[in-house]
């Protein structure tokens, strides 16, 4: 799993030097090769920050909506309609639920019930009624502790209760980002790949 977590995250670090961010991180858009490598996938949700400041200001030409990509994993700032989004943090907080999924064998957020335009306006009703949604919000460790009960009855691993609490803050400005994911205590000493090897994430 942490070799797997990894190789996501570089690649998404490789994305952000080259200016972009995925902005539609869910299971279904990572492929994994027979040898273990990791190839990410569905870049259609793809933007520059740029290209975000366009959309949230109205001056953008190519006819692409602001929230994209999969209403589960949606960062809460894209939903909420805050105007401002990070594509680095919005890609971090689907990249935690990724986590959480891996690591538990279950969703964490369903929204899959709540469907076309009236998600807008459902959605902090949600996050207030939402077992999950509520306490991710509340943020106190009680509201945590919750969490990972019900996620599992076996102890689990600290450094992943950490770094899960960390990448799902609601707040997107507190929220890690991808390097401090990837320096996490949870994934130390898991062996890094160099730039020349990170494009078969890619185009291998």
């Amino acid at each position: 799993l942490r070799n797997i977590f990894c190789q996501i995250l570089e690649g998404l670090l490789f994305m952000k030097e080259c200016g972009y961010s995925h902005y539609d991180i869910k299971m279904e858009n990572i492929l994994l090769t027979q040898n273990g490598t990791v190839k990410l996938c569905d870049f259609g949700a793809s933007k520059t920050q740029e290209e975000v400041i366009a959309m949230i200001n109205g001056t953008n030409i190519k006819g692409s909506t602001l929230v994209e990509g999969t209403f589960s994993y949606n960062a809460p700032e894209m939903l909420l309609d805050i105007g401002s989004l990070d594509g680095e943090k919005v890609d971090t907080w689907a990249l935690g639920l990724l986590l959480y999924q891996c690591a538990f064998f279950k969703n964490m957020i369903d929204l899959s019930r709540v469907k076309g335009q009236s998600i807008y306006a459902m959605y902090k009703t949600y996050v207030r009624d939402n077992f999950f949604l509520s306490r991710i919000h509340r943020n106190s460790n009680q509201d945590w502790d919750d969490i990972f009960l019900d996620a599992s009855i076996r102890p689990i691993n600290s450094k992943l209760k950490k770094l899960l609490r960390q990448m799902l803050c609601f707040v997107p400005f507190l929220r890690f980002g991808l390097a401090q994911t990837l320096e996490s205590d949870f994934l130390q000493g898991v062996k890094m790949k160099n730039h020349a090897m990170i494009k078969e994430l890619f185009f291998g």
